[in-house]
């Protein structure tokens, strides 16, 4: 395949369009730049603006690029072995779809993948995507790159997002961008070198008291149905320490006397089984008198969240609690009471031992009290 930039005609303006003009077998392709400039500004022997022209670097730069796109369309073509023709070349450069459109690409396959994976994950990625639309209303291969990434990072931050939840969208990317390299789709990873921060929030829990008075409360039934829907899968979490995604995808078939056997589905790739005993409270929690496969039926995560908010106004606790804070909360309590941190490790699912440490400040603040217990044997 030959290029060769190109200036054709000249408008009323007095400017010149330039082209890049290929050659595919013998066939020749015309493909628009949207760079202009006058009849004098364009070396046609080197297909360049001269460089005393205005602008005359970007305007290089665009007519390169677009040179780099058709090479990138034709390479991914080769690589996967596809017939590669003129008419190919012209439909994707000018109608980007799966094959050259990142976006497209990233909406295909999350409609394939939509039946394999959980609710909240397919809704997270459907936001993501959304966002990425609203950032760019066309990003194509092409225009992956770290600046791109960069980019997007100080959009999100301009409308709003703390840097969590811009790294939560990174991940996400991330996911598809290793999709397409997977795939061929692109000849490199641009996460190799471009790292994600992970920066550690703080977990907020609900104390024991607090968790005993929305426990009286719930059991008192002072709450709606619809708030009794919501917080009966909060206080099963806080009795196990399941994820959103775990819950919500609970069945009946996954408890075994008093014991559940589930995969986790955010370590899904292990492979790895994690059995939870289930104490008295969870299973006060569920009904089995129901006929359906779920043990739970959930709202989004996005709502629950808004209405756990109203639900602990009603019961006078002040605290930012959304439904993660239930795993936090299980796992507050149960090394406060144990000590055992490997235990922990193994019903919370933890690949690395290191995930599970976050927790440790509960010893450590239980230390604190004990060590003081020995200022009492002297008073």
């Amino acid at each position: 395949m030959r290029l060769h930039a190109q200036i054709i005609n000249t408008r009323k303006n007095g400017m010149c369009p330039v082209y890049i003009i290929c050659y595919i077998n013998r066939e020749r392709v015309r493909l628009k730049t949207n760079v202009e400039v006058k009849y004098n500004e364009f070396d046609r022997s080197q297909g360049v603006v001269y460089g005393y022209v205005k602008n005359a670097k970007d305007k290089n730069l665009l007519i390169n690029n677009i040179k780099k796109q058709i090479t990138e369309i034709e390479i991914r073509y080769r690589l996967r072995n596809l017939d590669f023709t003129a008419k190919d070349l012209k439909n994707e450069f000018e109608k980007p779809h799966y094959n050259t459109s990142f976006l497209s690409f990233y909406s295909q396959e999350l409609e394939k993948r939509k039946t394999a994976i959980s609710i909240s994950m397919y809704q997270k990625y459907s936001i993501t995507l959304k966002k990425l639309q609203k950032f760019r209303n066309e990003i194509t291969f092409n225009d992956l790159n770290i600046d791109l990434l960069n980019d997007y990072s100080a959009f999100c931050k301009k409308t709003g997002n703390c840097q969590n939840t811009i790294n939560a969208n990174l991940k996400n990317i991330k996911y598809f961008v290793r999709l397409a390299y997977k795939k061929k789709m692109i000849l490199e990873d641009i996460f190799t070198d471009y790292k994600i921060s992970n920066i550690q929030p703080h977990r907020n829990f609900l104390s024991e008291k607090e968790l005993y008075k929305l426990v009286d409360y719930y059991k008192r039934k002072i709450f709606t149905e619809k708030q009794l829907k919501i917080l009966r899968p909060f206080l099963f979490s806080c009795f196990t320490g399941l994820r959103f995604s775990d819950i919500e995808n609970l069945r009946f078939d996954n408890i075994v006397e008093d014991t559940i056997i589930i995969k986790p589905i955010k370590t899904s790739y292990l492979d790895k089984v994690v059995r939870i005993p289930l104490c008295q409270q969870a299973i006060d929690l569920i009904d089995f008198s129901i006929k359906r496969r779920r043990v739970f039926t959930l709202f989004s995560s996005q709502y629950i969240n808004r209405e756990l908010k109203n639900i602990l106004d009603m019961v006078d606790i002040k605290k930012y609690i959304t439904f993660h804070c239930a795993r936090h909360t299980f796992a507050t309590f149960y090394l406060r009471k144990t000590k055992d941190l490997t235990g922990l490790q193994r019903l919370l699912g933890h690949a690395n031992l290191a995930d599970t440490m976050i927790y440790l400040h509960v010893i450590d603040d239980d230390l604190r009290v004990n060590i003081k217990e020995l200022d009492k044997v002297f008073t």
